[in-house]
């Protein structure tokens, strides 16, 4: 019973594009469960999928990639509170983990945005923007910005928001 709950949490998670907490129920089903059940052999398979796409995609392991999530999950809980600069460190130690991954330079760019640091609020708004032209929260906060005064903070209320997992699904 905990397999079944765990493999189905896993499929959840990936609907919801949430990769680190899938892969994580997953090896917990792979954990509960009897290697030659069919649910344990789709969650092996698919956290080794996952883990190609991964070394393709980010050049990093898997275990990598979900501490990156962990750390931008938790800053991103810093930067929902308004704690701009726990949450900038925050950001840039997800980004050491993983410096693929959008979301952590557009939440970058917004925490320094939000304590007056145009410049590098542009410029991560400008990597995030690299990394992906489409990205739409990065071109409309990078508007805001541009237009603010040098020194001046960003004081309107910003959606916060997991980009991949609720904005584009």
């Amino acid at each position: 019973i905990f397999m079944e709950a765990y493999y189905n949490m896993g499929i959840a998670y990936k609907q919801k594009y949430d990769i680190s907490n899938m892969i994580k129920s997953l090896r917990k089903a792979i954990d509960f469960g009897d290697p030659e059940d069919v649910q344990v052999k789709q969650a092996r398979d698919l956290i080794d999928s996952m883990e190609k796409l991964i070394r393709k995609n980010d050049k990093i392991d898997l275990d990598t990639y979900i501490r990156s999530q962990d750390v931008f999950d938790r800053a991103n809980d810093l930067m929902e509170k308004g704690e701009w600069k726990k949450a900038i460190e925050g950001f840039k130690r997800s980004i050491q983990l993983n410096n693929t991954h959008v979301q952590p330079y557009g939440n970058l760019g917004i925490c320094y945005a939000k304590i007056g640091k145009k410049e590098e609020a542009i410029a991560a708004f400008n990597k995030a923007l690299e990394i992906d032209p489409s990205y739409e929260l990065a071109i409309v906060n990078k508007q805001m910005t541009e237009q603010l005064d040098d020194n001046k903070r960003l004081e309107a209320d910003l959606k916060i928001t997991k980009y991949y997992q609720e904005y584009r699904t």
